[in-house]
C-alpha cells in the first residue's frame, strides 16, 4: 500500500514537471518572439531629441533617443565620513584585517590565517582558545552606493534607478574629510583600540585608513575606499513624460528604459536590448528543458505501467 502511494505520487509530479515544462518552454518562445516583434516595432517610433535646456512638448509620451553630457543637482555626500563627490554615482567599499579559521573537511585540519575579508569575523568560536576574542574593528561601516539626488541630462530628469545601471566607475578621486566626521572615526577607533589609545587615521587617494601603519596592517585595521562614476556623456532612450524620461511600454513582459555611457545611436542601444532579449530567453529554454526532460523520465514509469495494465488486460 505504502508503496503504491509513493509510486503514485512521484508519477504525479513527473506529470507536472513534464507539463510545467513543456508550458515554460512554449510560453518563453512565444514571449521571445513577442518581445522582438515589439523592438522592431519600437525602433521605426523612436524619435531623435537634442539635449537642450527645455523638453520639447512634441515629444511627450514618445520614445526618445538622446546623447549629452549629463549634470547633477549637487554633489553626493557621505553622511558618515563626509566624502563628497560631484558625480553620478558614489561607492564605498569596505574591508577589516581579520584573524580568520580555516577547517579542512578533508582532513578536518585547522589553520589559521591573518587578510582582508569584507565583514568583521567574530573570534569567540574559534576552536583554540588563544585565538578566541583576537578579532576587533576600529570602525564598522556597511557598504553602499550612493546616487546623485537629481540627475538631468538636457531639459530631462533621468530616474536613479537608470542611473543605478551604469558601470564605469573610477578610482582616480581625491577625498577629503571635514573636521567634524575625522574626529567622529578617531573617537570610533580610541573607543574600540582595547585601550591602545588614539589611532591615527590615514588618508590617501582615495582611501581612508584607520590603524596605525597602512604599509603592515594590524588585526583591528579598516580600509574605507572610494569609487565614483563622473558626469560624463551618456545616451539614453525611454519615454519622454514632461521634463523626466520614464520607462517606455507597460508591463514586465515589455519595456524600454536603457542608458550607455558614450555616443550611441538608438540602433547600438536597441541590438543591446535585442541581445538581453535572446540571452535571457536561452536562459529560461535551458531549464525548460531540464524540466520537461525530468518530466519525460519520471514518466516512464507511468507509461510502462499503463501499457502493462494493457496488455494483461488482454
Amino acid at each position: 500500500m505504502g508503496k503504491s502511494i509513493s509510486g503514485g505520487i512521484g508519477q504525479a509530479i513527473a506529470v507536472i514537471l513534464l507539463l510545467s515544462g513543456l508550458g515554460l518552454t512554449l510560453w518563453n518562445e512565444y514571449r521571445t518572439i513577442r518581445v522582438s516583434l515589439m523592438l522592431n516595432k519600437a525602433e521605426k517610433n523612436i524619435v531623435e531629441v537634442e539635449p537642450s535646456g527645455i523638453p520639447d512638448p512634441a515629444c511627450d509620451g514618445e520614445l526618445v533617443h538622446l546623447t549629452g553630457v549629463t549634470q547633477g543637482a549637487g554633489p553626493i555626500r557621505d553622511l558618515e565620513t563626509g566624502v563628497e563627490a560631484d558625480a553620478l554615482l558614489l561607492k564605498r567599499e569596505v574591508d577589516y584585517f581579520q584573524l580568520a579559521e580555516y577547517r579542512d573537511d578533508a582532513t578536518d585540519e585547522i589553520t589559521y590565517y591573518e587578510d582582508w575579508v569584507d565583514r568583521p569575523l567574530s573570534s569567540q568560536d574559534y576552536y583554540k582558545a588563544e585565538k578566541r576574542d583576537v578579532n576587533f574593528v576600529y570602525v564598522r561601516l556597511a557598504d553602499r552606493k550612493d546616487t546623485c539626488s537629481t540627475v538631468t541630462l538636457g531639459g530631462y530628469r533621468l530616474p536613479k534607478d537608470l542611473i543605478g545601471w551604469v558601470r564605469d566607475y573610477t578610482t582616480g578621486m581625491r577625498i577629503t574629510i571635514p573636521e567634524e566626521n575625522m574626529s567622529e572615526l578617531r573617537a570610533q577607533a580610541r573607543n574600540a583600540s582595547k585601550g591602545k589609545g588614539d589611532v591615527p587615521v590615514h588618508i590617501f587617494g582615495n582611501v581612508i585608513y584607520v590603524g596605525p601603519n597602512p604599509s603592515e596592517p594590524q588585526i583591528g585595521d579598516v580600509r574605507i575606499e572610494y569609487s565614483m562614476v563622473p558626469h560624463g556623456e551618456v545616451s539614453v532612450l525611454g519615454k519622454a513624460q514632461g521634463d523626466e524620461i520614464v520607462q517606455y511600454g507597460r508591463g514586465r513582459e515589455f519595456h524600454i528604459l536603457s542608458i550607455m555611457e558614450g555616443n550611441h545611436s538608438a540602433a547600438e542601444i536597441l541590438d543591446e536590448e535585442r541581445e538581453n532579449n535572446r540571452g535571457g530567453g536561452i536562459l529560461v529554454l535551458i531549464f525548460g528543458l531540464i524540466l520537461t526532460a525530468l518530466g519525460l523520465v519520471g514518466s516512464l514509469d507511468l507509461i510502462k505501467s499503463l501499457f502493462g495494465r494493457k496488455t494483461a488486460v488482454e
